[in-house]
């Protein structure tokens, strides 16, 4: 093995240079030697002693320990080691991968920013190509491969992987999606770090951005994830040429007991927008409906108008802002909701009339809501024939004994989607109650004591969701006087989701098929609580009646990429005149990719619905890549393969010379050269002859 001699810092080597001073002073200028003494030297002029060139050297073995001694220090101050003559070169570059993600969202349809992200997304796959492995993702709320990772090959592979970028990104398009760039961010950070850990040589990662960097990208979602500082992020942001933009978000009135005839809509002007003047107008179809409505909504603010609701039967499809530059999202498409009649059947002791019965009670709760035109029905608990259930029903509420048909006839009920309310009046119904649940074994008796409160309470079951905020949760002023004990056997099928201060059961909830048994061991009226004069009686109804196919309404306005229940529906027919054959157990619909009006078929029966945008994309104002930054993201370039390589070889050298440490012997050597040199000048030196003689 041939050994080279190397330095980890030569440049001390100057310090050598050192060495000349001393010889050049003792060659230029040397002031005579000796003295000679007089008897009188009071009458002889005095002159300066006279300097001299000196040719030769004196005490030269002296001279070259000094300029040893100096120069070992230069080279101990340098560092030196010795090394092979292949050792450097089998340093490698590491693995490198370079994922760009480009922002396919909505929001790319502005002008030409799909064309010049496709463009910088290719200038950045060339550059990246002849060091890394390449692969290209186009993301909105979800991520798509466009170029994946060639695996194998090398760098020259991954120059022939990546041809065609460009118009492959251009043949793919951006999408009608939201922008979901924390999603798109981590999960590819989590593939490569997976990359990452099944590699057993050094790599080096990289993610390059190319998006419009738009407000609604919903970055704040990274705070949750502890980025990993060894993928940078370079961010390469398309700046839009057209800036005034303006979004219009129709605001639900569902939950609204009353109706209105107007449409309450927000209106959002970006803070770059030149524009402030907007219109806005229902249409129906091609067909533009009544006198567009003016708004003022200055840069960077938002207004809230009701407008007018178009009169029933006027086919309205859509609202549509006009003013602005940017028309991607100027429409929103809607199907106005329709009131359906939904009948609340009641078998129980009592009248109507009856102040002190739960019918009366019940009867008070039928309020009307943007969805439901509620009615009761009232069937005498003495009536021994079927319940009278038809397809309008959406809630049975029993308090009464029941036959083995009529039992029977609820259990088919709750599994066609039904939802039966049981309130339990007293420990006569013992038989009855342990038939519903399929529990023969069940047991009730009435709860001695003055009275219980509600003290566990399940606010993640949809029949207290309702109640989950703070100011909401309060049941402590509702007091039950009574209530009955139920003692099961079985409780695999049962779920509790309230019980009473003393640990009872108060509300027991069972699914059967797609609908559900709920079990209320006490009554709402005075004799057995105070739940009817409550403020939570309604939504606690409300939340009954919502969690029954019977009596819910589907939603009829959607967003991109939502799935659409379509349970027994064949056709699904798109707002471009597609139609989608949908397999015999289909469910839903995920296929929304377009906004617009959707439809629905199946023989002479057919549901519509609409789809948009999601709001978020109407947020248009650019933010700053720092941005990024605060939620954790690590901004930066990777080094290159040549400052890498570069740096892999200072690292083997300041390894090698740690090994070998041939510095100290360097400094032990200087010190011995000038400890010799000590002793050789400390030695006397014979006296000049005097000049002349008295002899």
């Amino acid at each position: 093995m041939n050994l080279i001699p190397s330095m980890l810092f030569p440049w001390f080597l100057a310090g050598a240079f050192a060495i000349a001073l001393p010889i050049a002073l003792h060659f230029l200028r040397r002031s005579p030697r000796g003295r000679t003494e007089f008897s009188s030297l009071m009458f002889v002029p005095t002159s300066p002693p006279t300097l001299t060139s000196k040719n030769r050297l004196d005490d030269w073995f002296l001279l070259l320990l000094r300029a040893l001694a100096v120069l070992l220090l230069a080279i101990a101050f340098a560092r030196p080691f010795f090394r092979s003559s292949d050792m450097l070169d089998e340093v490698a570059a590491s693995n490198r991968r370079v994922a760009i993600l480009v922002d396919r969202s909505a929001s790319m349809r502005r002008a030409d920013l799909w064309q010049r992200a496709a463009e910088e997304a290719e200038r950045a796959a060339i550059d990246a190509s002849s060091e890394s492995d390449v692969a290209v993702y186009a993301y909105d709320d979800s991520l798509e491969v466009i170029v994946p990772f060639a695996e194998t090959g090398g760098p020259q592979a991954a120059g022939t992987h990546i041809r065609g970028v460009k118009q492959r990104l251009l043949d793919a398009g951006p999408t009608w999606g939201a922008t979901n760039v924390a999603t798109a961010l981590t999960s590819v950070a989590d593939a490569m770090l997976a990359w990452q850990d099944r590699q057993r040589t050094q790599t080096t990662l990289q993610i390059i951005l190319i998006s419009d960097m738009q407000k609604g990208s919903q970055q704040e979602q990274l705070q949750s994830y502890e980025w990993p500082l060894q993928i940078p992020v370079d961010v390469r942001p398309i700046v839009p040429s057209v800036t005034a933009n303006a979004g219009i978000q129709l605001l639900s009135n569902d939950d609204d007991l009353n109706p209105t005839t107007e449409q309450r809509v927000r209106v959002s002007n970006q803070r770059e927008s030149t524009r402030e003047q907007f219109q806005l107008r229902w249409w129906a179809g091609t067909s533009p409906l009544g006198e567009p409505l003016a708004i003022y909504v200055p840069p960077g603010e938002s207004r809230v108008v009701q407008l007018a609701r178009p009169t029933p039967g006027s086919a309205v499809d859509r609202l549509t802002i006009t003013g602005d530059d940017c028309d991607f999202d100027n429409n929103r498409f809607l199907i106005p909701s329709e009131q359906r009649n939904v009948t609340v059947l009641y078998s129980g002791a009592g009248s109507l009339q009856d102040t002190k019965q739960m019918a009366y009670f019940l009867n008070l709760a039928m309020i009307d809501s943007q969805r439901r035109r509620l009615r009761m029905q009232l069937q005498p608990a003495s009536d021994p024939g079927p319940l009278a259930i038809d397809d309008e029903t959406g809630l049975v509420v029993v308090s009464r004994a029941l036959s083995a048909d009529q039992i029977r006839q609820l259990h088919s009920y709750t599994a066609a989607g039904g939802a039966v309310l049981f309130v339990v009046p007293d420990a006569s119904v013992e038989e009855t109650l342990g038939a519903l649940l399929e529990d023969p074994a069940i047991k009730l008796a009435e709860a001695a004591g003055d009275y219980a409160m509600l003290g566990q309470i399940d606010f993640e079951h949809p029949l207290f969701a309702s109640f989950l905020g703070a100011r909401y949760n309060d049941f402590t002023k509702i007091r039950f006087q009574r209530h009955r004990k139920i003692l099961m056997s079985a409780t695999e099928t049962v779920e509790i989701i309230a019980r009473f201060d003393t640990g009872v059961p108060a509300v027991l909830v069972q699914r059967r098929g797609s609908g559900q048994l709920v079990i209320l061991s006490s009554g709402w009226h005075p004799a057995d609580s105070q739940l009817a004069l409550s403020s939570k009686f309604v939504p606690f109804l409300e939340g009954l009646l919502d969690s029954t196919s019977n009596a819910s309404q589907t939603p009829v306005n959607w967003q991109i990429h939502d799935a659409v229940p379509v349970n027994g529906f064949t056709v699904v027919e798109t707002p471009t005149g597609e139609e989608i054959k949908l397999d015999t157990n289909a469910t839903h619909f995920d296929a929304t990719l377009s906004p617009g009006i959707y439809q629905a078929r199946l023989s002479d029966q057919t549901r519509r619905w609409s789809v948009n945008l999601a709001p978020s994309e109407s947020r248009t104002a650019p933010i700053d890549r720092s941005a990024l930054e605060q939620h954790g993201v690590q901004l930066g370039v990777a080094t290159s393969q040549e400052a890498e390589l570069q740096r892999a070889r200072q690292l083997r050298r300041t390894e090698l010379e740690s090994n070998q440490k041939i510095w100290r012997w360097a400094i032990v050597a200087a010190f011995g050269l000038l400890i010799v040199e000590t002793w050789l000048a400390s030695r006397p030196k014979p006296e000049p002859s005097p000049l002349g003689s008295t002899g």
